[in-house]
């Protein structure tokens, strides 16, 4: 007799602020299902979204704590430190930030290490989505994706300081600031891989 093995499943959450809210629906139907989930990788804001729900098993939790984010005067203060850059309404927000990353511009300023959100506020904004929990907390594996400027290589995260690493995996290069990590200048996944592998 032939015993099939159990298949594991590993989720993974790519950039993309829009896509990062769709990751929610995505788990709550795995959740309807009953599919239990084996690991996680993020990338970007997918990354924010794996963390949260690698510790809450939860997607209505994670809906919760990011809508209540959004509807913060922290997160206003932050679109509109954002969205000052480019004055130009004939595109959508997301159509001005890829045209301007194609040129080139925010990486001059990521190598610079300058950025429109001050590393005091990237901070802040990122623990306001986390609070003070760690990868110890987590009951799903997890890990999340970021590039080192230095090198090119995509570098996975799964062990140290959670909000560190959560802000390496979203530190959109000109946006927000890269994060030093020992020898390493660390910025969003999503510049390697934008569906991270795990």
């Amino acid at each position: 007799m032939r015993w099939r093995k159990k298949k594991r499943v590993a989720l993974a959450l790519g950039a993309g602020g829009a896509r990062g809210i769709a990751h929610i629906g995505v788990l709550r139907a795995l959740e309807e299902e009953s599919i239990p989930i084996d690991c996680i990788a993020g990338s970007s804001f997918g990354s924010i979204v794996g963390a949260i729900y690698s510790i809450s098993m939860d997607s209505r939790k994670v809906e919760r704590r990011i809508r209540d984010y959004i509807q913060s005067p922290d997160f206003k203060e932050a679109m509109e430190e954002i969205e000052s850059i480019e004055n130009d309404t004939s595109r959508n927000f997301l159509e001005r930030i890829q045209s301007t990353l194609r040129r080139g511009y925010f990486y001059t300023r990521a190598l610079r290490k300058k950025s429109i959100l001050t590393p005091e506020a990237f901070v802040h904004n990122m623990k306001r989505l986390v609070g003070e929990e760690s990868f110890k907390d987590m009951h799903i594996p997890f890990k999340c994706l970021s590039v080192d400027l230095i090198t090119g290589n995509p570098i996975g995260l799964d062990e140290g300081d959670l909000c560190l690493a959560l802000q390496a995996s979203s530190a959109t290069p000109g946006f927000f600031p890269p994060v030093r990590l020992n020898s390493m200048l660390l910025v969003d996944g999503g510049v390697a891989e934008m569906v991270p592998l795990y």
